[in-house]
């Protein structure tokens, strides 16, 4: 089974000593799968970013990202990208 693997409150059992910490960037969540990005929907977002292209043959679930020049994330630029007007997406 491939999916999402979702935050779970601490009060559903989780123990702190058994979590893992890590930076959480303003994105949009993806699964990558078979050369094609799909968000929790299930909808295909491949169109929305053709900057990112590989052959690599596995499945990965994490974060797109778009980053400003000092590092930081621009959650606005994704949210520019939430859209299936192939004309508004060529203006990015």
């Amino acid at each position: 089974m491939v999916g999402f693997q979702l935050c779970k409150d601490l009060a559903e059992g989780n123990k702190p000593e058994e979590c893992i910490i890590e930076r959480k960037y303003d994105g949009t969540m993806a699964l990558y799968i078979k050369g094609e990005f799909y968000n929790r929907r299930g909808t295909n977002i491949t169109h929305r970013f053709p900057e990112l292209k590989s052959s690599l043959k596995a499945v990965l679930v994490g974060e797109i990202v778009i980053f400003n020049p000092d590092g930081s994330d621009n959650f606005n630029a994704i949210l520019r990208r939430s859209t299936d007007n192939l004309w508004k997406l060529k203006l990015q």
